[in-house]
């Protein structure tokens, strides 16, 4: 992921091809399911996290992904 676009949404590319993703931060390996291809710019959820990126930090409370912290 190479970095934000409007929305919260990670901004990458793959075969030249843009590419959003939900939930995807920068600096972070993903692998996506495409749903959606809207004016040129893939649209894909994030079905696994590949590698974290090199500055994420461990949420100290189990229901930081429920509420934020």
């Amino acid at each position: 992921v190479e970095g934000l676009a409007p929305r919260s949404c990670g901004r990458g590319s793959h075969e030249g091809q843009p590419v959003l993703v939900r939930n995807a931060p920068p600096g972070a390996v993903v692998q996506v399911r495409p749903f959606a291809r809207k004016k040129g710019v893939i649209h894909g959820r994030r079905t696994a996290l590949v590698q974290p990126p090199p500055d994420a930090v461990v949420p100290r409370c189990e229901a930081f992904l429920l509420c934020g912290g």
